[in-house]
């Protein structure tokens, strides 16, 4: 196959045209062209980023605020996650701070975050482990100001929530900007060279599109990987598989952070906008039907809601999806479920594999694509496992929940991980950490959901004489915490700056 300098992109959406961009940006040379239809709409029920997204803001040379400004986005610290142990109480995951880990007390204690072990000893509320979390109490975001230069100036990581269809539109108009092409248009039939590489589409109007190099990101139709290619479907094993987004009235102040409100079935997520709460219910629907999911979600707010639509999904991904010619990005690749937000930080991180080796797209190569392929089996399969661990709570009140206390049903890695927090605190050096999730993630949401004995935690501090060395550091850590906590920027202030600049 030749040199592919012209790449065409199936689908639009944030998908499509974060593609468009991030390819542009990296092969400038290159031609690249977006077919979508106006006619396939976005639910636009409110999404949710990582800092993965920010760094793809940065690489584009975008500016946050007026991102912020133009497609009703809010800032995301992390997810709070409400009644996952059915008893009211909630904790937060929250993106890493810059700085989370005493240096030199980590020297002497190379297998243990000194400050987690002693907050777990001293069984501080999951609501306030950590300084993002105290953060998200007093609506608060990571950034001070520097009053004398008017600049903030950050001290941990964020995402963004946003209206997914404001944020396809601002995208498309960035692309366009910078040179992509668009056409308008659904296709009804892709042609094939010898090789069975795409060379061309043709659209409903009877337009022929010819395609050297295509990018699949045409969402749960999965119109090329899936249904033109047939790639195997790896399934994991997650019980929800239907969804019922809702829209809500906005609260003042506006959380900087995503709620996740453990359910009968499921759960059901509350993304704050400027303008509203994007929400939606997940849910098993071999257990109950759609019509009472409904009547659930009626119950649990207190008055009645209008519901647009209910989607079902498969919870997994394609084995490869890079084959022949077509690479899916997004949704056409795969889907685990929304609980941490991962698809688009998976499709950022797959992209950014690409644009970083440039010889898997400029000779492509069946060992390129083997290599890309268990990249992305990687990512998913990493997602999946931490997935699954928010949902061994330890409830038993309905038989969706009842399921999650049987160790043996989860994935290998959570089994022996939570056979190794019986007796021992959550090391550093665990080898269930990945690309995505390190130490601080899976501490947070271990402790949340109450995986981590405090005696254990109590009776290592001591034999680790960590008490005696480390004390007057960790006391000196809490206090900066207050200090820094305080001194913090709230997110109102952000958003209303933000709006001024005009």
């Amino acid at each position: 196959m030749t040199e592919p300098k012209s790449f065409t992109v199936l689908g639009g959406g944030t998908a499509g045209w974060l593609t468009a961009l991030l390819l542009q940006k990296s092969i400038p040379d290159s031609s690249i062209t977006v077919i979508e239809s106006d006619e396939i709409g976005i639910l636009g029920a409110g999404e949710g980023t990582t800092p993965q997204f920010m760094w793809a803001l940065d690489y584009l040379g975008i500016f946050v605020d007026d991102l912020v400004k133009n497609t009703s986005s809010t800032v995301k610290n992390g997810i709070k996650f409400t009644n996952w142990k059915n008893d009211d109480s909630y904790y937060y995951h929250n993106f890493n701070l810059f700085e989370t880990i005493d240096r030199d007390a980590e020297k002497v204690f190379s297998r243990y975050n000194p400050n987690s072990l002693l907050k777990v000893a001293e069984n501080t509320p999951a609501k306030t482990l950590t300084l993002t979390a105290k953060l998200n109490e007093l609506n608060k975001i990571p950034y001070i100001l520097n009053e004398e230069n008017n600049t903030l100036n950050p001290f941990g990581n964020i995402g963004l929530h946003f209206d997914a269809a404001q944020i396809a539109v601002y995208f498309k108009n960035v692309a366009l900007s910078r040179g992509v092409k668009r056409i308008e248009g659904k296709i009804v039939s892709a042609s094939t060279d010898a090789e069975f590489n795409i060379n061309g589409f043709e659209l409903e109007s009877g337009e022929y599109i010819p395609a050297s190099f295509v990018f699949d990101c045409s969402g749960f139709s999965r119109l090329l990987i899936g249904k033109m290619y047939n790639s195997e479907w790896v399934q994991y094993n997650l019980p929800v598989k239907s969804a019922i987004p809702f829209f809500l009235p906005i609260d003042e102040p506006i959380p900087p952070y995503t709620e996740s409100i453990a359910m009968d079935y499921g759960w059901m997520w509350k993304i704050p906008l400027q303008h509203r709460y994007g929400c939606g219910y997940v849910f098993d629907s071999d257990l109950v039907t759609a019509d009472e999911a409904k009547k659930e979600i009626v119950k649990y707010l207190g008055k009645e809601v209008e519901f647009p639509r209910v989607l079902n999904f498969s919870a997994g991904y394609y084995k490869e999806s890079w084959r022949y010619n077509v690479i899916s990005i997004g949704l056409s690749s795969g889907f685990i479920e929304p609980l941490e937000a991962t698809s688009i930080m998976v499709a950022i991180e797959s992209l950014k594999d690409l644009i970083s080796n440039p010889s898997l797209l400029e000779t492509p190569t069946q060992a390129g694509r083997d290599w890309y392929n268990n990249r992305v089996s990687e990512y998913n399969t990493e997602v999946y496992e931490f997935i699954y661990y928010h949902y061994m709570s330890g409830r038993t009140d309905t038989e969706f929940w009842n399921r999650f206390t049987k160790v043996k049903n989860a994935p290998k890695k959570i089994q022996t991980l939570v056979a190794g927090l019986e007796g021992t605190p959550l090391t550093t050096d665990n080898s269930i950490f990945g690309h995505f999730f390190g130490f601080q993630s899976w501490f947070e949401v271990s402790y949340g959901i109450g995986r981590l004995p405090q005696k254990v935690y109590e009776s290592t501090a001591k034999s680790s004489l960590l008490e005696l060395t480390h004390k007057s550091n960790y006391e000196n850590m809490k206090k900066r915490e207050t200090v820094k906590a305080i001194s913090s920027m709230s997110h109102t202030e952000l958003l209303k700056s933000t709006k001024e600049k005009e």
